[in-house]
């Protein structure tokens, strides 16, 4: 498969296993589980891109409002139109969980990564 047709198969993925936001959804993930993960704006975008070796953990702390504020807006202000999405990977490494993530990022054109990386470059 080549690279474009594996970030297609992850887009898909993501896009077809949306569940309503809720507090509780990282405690559906087994801990230490790495891949890709998205938070969408019902079917209007997508909101955010991540990767982690532990999608379980990093999720909780973007639930828990602790690394996003652009993300953690979105959760205050419309927290009946948020999904979240994920796909395993386990045996990829963070080079290339990175890789397909700043990938997503582009092809999505993700809201609050963006917001993220201003913000960075400003605080530079």
């Amino acid at each position: 498969m080549s690279n474009s047709e594996i970030t297609s198969h992850i887009i898909g993925s993501l896009q077809s296993q949306r569940a309503p936001f809720n507090y509780n959804y990282h405690n559906r993930i087994n801990s230490e589980v790495r891949g890709l993960y998205a938070f969408w704006l019902g079917s209007r975008c997508c909101l955010y891109v991540g990767q982690s070796v532990d999608i379980q953990t990093r999720m909780r702390g973007h639930i828990m409002q602790e690394h996003n504020l652009c993300l953690a807006d979105y959760f205050k202000a419309f927290p009946q139109d948020i999904e979240i999405s994920y796909v395993t990977l386990c045996d990829w490494s963070v080079a290339k969980l990175r890789q397909y993530e700043d990938e997503l990022i582009e092809i999505l054109r993700t809201i609050c990564n963006v917001a993220r990386k201003k913000t960075q470059q400003q605080e530079d």
